[in-house]
């Protein structure tokens, strides 16, 4: 399969969204393609980060996951999700691994997960990996 069609099939994953498009900020390419899709009114480009998170992003600041795309005040205010530390016993510390926690956190949340029971199962994660 050519490069170009491997892209082409990639982007066709975002057409038609209808709640979310989850995207990693670090990916222009695929950022890109999330806004030429083709999607439902009222769906959401929603950025995924390791730095501090724009409105409509999810990040990290100060060493505390958050969330700032499913919130009234997005543009002055973030949701607390976790720390980054708590994820150390699942080894999920590492770049790869909080961008994978974030990422899964914002498809829970697009789909009308409260933040709260999203830093319950992110602790209950941990703790599970510490016995």
């Amino acid at each position: 399969m050519s490069e170009d069609l491997s892209r082409a099939a990639l982007a066709r994953v975002f057409d038609e969204a209808r709640s979310a498009c989850i995207y990693n900020k670090g990916d222009l390419e695929t950022q890109t393609m999330v806004e030429q899709a083709e999607v439902v009114e009222g769906c959401r480009a929603i950025g995924v980060g390791l730095g501090i998170p724009g409105p409509s992003d999810f990040g990290v600041v100060e060493g505390i996951l958050c969330d700032r795309a499913f919130l009234d005040e997005r543009r002055s205010s973030a949701i607390e999700l976790a720390e980054v530390g708590d994820l150390e016993p699942a080894g999920l510390m590492s770049r790869e691994g909080v961008l994978l926690v974030l990422t899964a956190s914002a498809m829970a949340r697009a789909y009308g997960v409260a933040a709260s029971a999203v830093g319950v199962a992110l602790a209950a994660l941990g703790a599970s990996h510490e016995e």
